[in-house]
């Protein structure tokens, strides 16, 4: 590792998959993939159906999930993904969702969104939501990296 960077891992892969002779793989002698890993995922919200309307726009959002096969094409996971937006017409608009992820980058979702209007009260909706992002932490390229 002799001063290269090292990038920080906020999660890790949970179970990994057995080497050819069914032992546990191991990162150092061999090219392991990880089977669940948990870590960090953003998202950003690109299409929003609330309280009768559907709005377009783009919101990102941080969360933390896990992610089964994460290193396939077909990875699919689940997230609990918090937003917040200030400004605007409203006061702020403040979302707590869980997002299911499909093929790496495409995310659905549910969730409950607080607008809080300029006059002081405030309002709570059930929110569906379509997005893209990406999933963080746990990667065998990272781990293998590090264990040279």
């Amino acid at each position: 590792m002799g001063g290269e960077a090292s990038s920080p891992q906020y999660g890790g892969c949970i179970v990994q998959e057995k080497s050819s002779s069914g032992k546990p793989c191991d990162p150092k002698l061999e090219d392991c993939k990880c089977l669940l890993q948990a870590g960090v995922a953003v998202a950003v919200t690109v299409a929003k159906y609330a309280a009768g309307k559907f709005t377009a726009g783009l919101l990102p959002g941080i969360g933390y999930g896990v992610v089964l096969f994460p290193e396939r094409w077909y990875s699919l996971g689940a997230a609990a993904y918090g937003q917040l937006m200030v400004g605007g017409e409203n006061a702020y608009e403040a979302s707590v969702s869980g997002l299911i992820s499909f093929a790496r980058y495409l995310r659905f979702g549910i969730g409950s969104d607080w607008t809080g209007h300029t006059g002081g009260s405030a309002t709570r909706d059930t929110v569906y939501l379509i997005g893209a992002g990406s999933d963080y932490g746990g990667s065998s390229t990272y781990a293998k990296s590090q264990a040279r």
